[in-house]
């Protein structure tokens, strides 16, 4: 599961400076602040009442089940909201979708209009609307649950108080805010200019492959799409879960998740969570999340911390509330992980049979009934010797990384073959997994290791191997990178004498060496004669544009009319290169690099903004800054390049990237004389 959105409000993976028209899209992510201090913002249509400004109201609502001979009862949910007035707003909450629709009629009284439906294959519709007064609760009883037993729904508007509805706009109930594209199983909706406008197809394919193996491992009868909405931000119309960033509507068949620089939570989980509810009905989470993960392989997290002795006891788990006051990665991975074994273990159709008996005040009774006699604790000390003995295919290990890396969460996907490592058994597997690390390493700025790691593929891999030249190569450009330069140019002048086919690649990187290493003039022949050669597009862009970077700095090699048609040569190729690939940040750097070097800074603007919204890896990130920092020394804002450079400063952490940065610190970027 995507980290909990807590932690990413806190600390944002990649924070974006705003610039130019993109200014709303960088910062779209802000609003989902709102979920944790909702009435930080003053609104700028607050409606007045005793000078005192407000367009919304805190509404506590609580869901208390009661057995079908009403000698038990137990709270399920409580929730505090913010909700608009004058606006729908929706939730899931315990067994019910909800809308509410509340508007003020003074200053202490207000009217709500509630619709209601709950999910299972008797759903309980009920529309009703209240007068009430603020504190004062409404209630909404008998509610139909599971074998007799009723739900009640109490309401207490708390206070009037205000959000931000300027910052986060997009509402799916509104036609003219997504854009759709059908696929198999989904509605996949997006807003324009997003990062869901340019990765929905990215999503489509995460979403689709755990999807079609969650419906056919459990026969799910899947009537009509889910419609999944990526938001790019957190509507103040909708309740966000506070802990991963997505608001569901099974009774609608749809879910909604953040999707920002600051929080991607298009999940697969959220997608099966909802169908599951949707088709089986209402059963806390443990069961409902549990199952919901089944392809996810949270076996991962219960290793470890089995491992560190941190498991939580599973009946601390069971009931709703209990299981939303546990941390919640290791709750939904111990659920996750549990779920899974008790249906490998004792069958498909015996879980079902617990999840369609069990809510909140019988699931700790059912497991004895429907598992031997076994209660809770008793199958947690079965489900321990059976992750103790276990062995996890490599293949889980792959599969979880590759979902964590298509959600850019690289951190985790790191985590997650590091711990793969200590499992891999074979030759084969170890270099497999390194494999898939060493990249994950390279972009997310982790270059020590990334070396280490390639050096450890070249040393490791048959001298036969076609992927051999590749370790090497990538050897001597992470070399670069430290600082090592020495061991660069021999791993370039080794590459040279092992694979022939790599020579454009060794020119370049030598080229390119000659140019971190400050030697000026070096560099700028040794591209002439890389250039001369006629190199594809992606070469030509890359050397000629530090080409013509060398040639514009003032001093003794200086020489404006070269520079400038090295950066004709390379916005010819990168406009190419941009027009085969339109959603490469990297091709719309490239481009955006080249114009300034033209002079056109308006487009420039463009290009690079787009360039750091599509972009992830760090070292590229930083690179567009200090782009977007030499164009703003360029237009005579040393302020705001300085600000660029030293955000550019926490995210390239390469040596040559590091010089070039603090040059820029300590002097504006110019050209010289043009």
């Amino acid at each position: 599961m995507t980290p909990p959105i807590s932690a990413i409000i806190a600390k944002q993976f990649v924070p974006r400076p705003a610039t130019g028209n993109w200014r709303t899209a960088l910062y779209v992510i802000a609003a989902a602040v709102a979920l944790h201090s909702p009435s930080a913002a003053q609104p700028h249509n607050a409606v007045p009442h005793n000078d005192v400004p407000y367009n919304a109201v805190q509404i506590a609502a609580t869901v208390t089940l009661m057995s079908a001979d009403s000698s038990q009862s137990v709270v399920v949910e409580e929730r505090i909201w913010d909700v608009p007035l004058g606006k729908r707003f929706s939730a899931f909450l315990a067994n019910m979708s909800l809308e509410l629709l509340p508007k003020d009629l003074d200053s202490q009284r207000l009217e709500i209009t509630v619709f209601l439906t709950t999910i299972g294959s008797r759903p309980d519709s009920r529309n009703k609307r209240f007068t009430m007064e603020l504190e004062l609760p409404a209630f909404i009883g008998r509610i139909r649950g599971k074998n007799g037993a009723t739900y009640r729904l109490r309401l207490v508007p708390q206070k009037f108080t205000s959000v931000d509805l300027s910052g986060c706009e997009y509402d799916h109930r509104d036609s003219g805010s997504f854009r759709i594209d059908p696929t198999a199983n989904f509605d996949l909706y997006y807003a324009r200019n997003t990062l869901g406008d340019y990765h929905w197809n990215k999503v489509k394919e995460l979403l689709e492959q755990d999807y079609r193996s969650y419906r056919d491992a459990f026969d799910f009868n899947m009537t009509g799409k889910l419609h999944y909405y990526l938001y790019p931000c957190a509507s103040p119309t909708l309740a966000w879960d506070p802990r991963f960033g997505y608001a569901i509507d099974p009774a609608r068949s749809q879910a909604q998740v953040i999707y920002s620089h600051g929080y991607m939570g298009a999940s697969p989980l959220v997608a099966t969570l909802t169908q599951t509810l949707r088709i089986s009905g209402y059963a806390p989470p443990f069961l409902a999340e549990g199952i919901s993960s089944y392809f996810y392989f949270h076996d991962y997290e219960v290793l470890r911390a089995l491992r560190n002795g941190k498991l939580l006891h599973l009946h601390d788990l069971l009931t709703t509330r209990q299981y939303y006051q546990a941390d919640p990665l290791l709750a939904t991975a111990q659920a996750g992980s549990f779920c899974r074994f008790l249906a490998d273990t004792y069958g498909v159709s015996r879980f079902r049979k617990l999840y369609q008996a069990s809510d909140d005040l019988t699931i700790a009774g059912n497991f004895p009934e429907l598992y031997d006699g076994a209660d809770i604790d008793a199958l947690e000390n079965q489900w321990i010797v059976y992750l103790k003995k276990m062995h996890p295919a490599k293949s889980r290990f792959s599969k979880r990384a590759s979902l964590e890396g298509a959600a850019n969460n690289l951190d985790v996907a790191i985590s997650v073959l590091q711990e793969g490592l200590r499992w891999d058994t074979t030759f084969a597997d170890t270099l497999s997994t390194l494999k898939l690390l060493a990249p994950l390493y390279t972009q997310t700025g982790k270059y020590d290791l990334a070396l280490k790691t390639n050096q450890a593929l070249f040393d490791k891999s048959r001298p036969t191997s076609g992927r051999k030249s590749f370790f090497l190569l990538r050897v001597a450009y992470l070399s670069a990178l430290t600082g090592e330069f020495t061991r660069s140019r021999e791993a370039y002048d080794s590459l040279e004498r092992i694979d022939s086919l790599r020579l454009e690649s060794v020119d370049y990187g030598r080229a390119r060496l000659l140019a971190f290493e400050s030697d000026t003039a070096g560099a700028i022949a040794a591209f002439d004669t890389f250039l001369n050669k006629n190199p594809g597009a992606v070469a030509t862009v890359e050397s000629a544009l530090l080409q013509a970077l060398l040639l514009g700095v003032p001093g003794t090699y200086q020489d404006t009319a070269r520079s400038r048609r090295k950066y004709e040569q390379a916005y010819k190729s990168a406009v190419f290169l941009v027009n085969n690939a339109q959603t490469d940040p990297l091709n719309r750097f490239r481009q955006g690099m080249a114009e300034i070097g033209l002079g056109k800074y308006e487009e420039a603007r463009q290009n690079l903004d787009i360039a750091l919204f599509l972009e992830f890896r760090h070292r590229q990130l930083g690179r567009e800054l200090v782009g977007l920092g030499n164009l703003a020394d360029l237009l005579g804002n040393r302020q705001e390049a300085l600000a660029f450079y030293h955000r550019a400063d926490s995210l390239d952490q390469s040596v040559p990237g590091q010089r070039q940065i603090q040059r820029y610190i300590n002097e504006p970027f110019t050209f010289g004389a043009r």
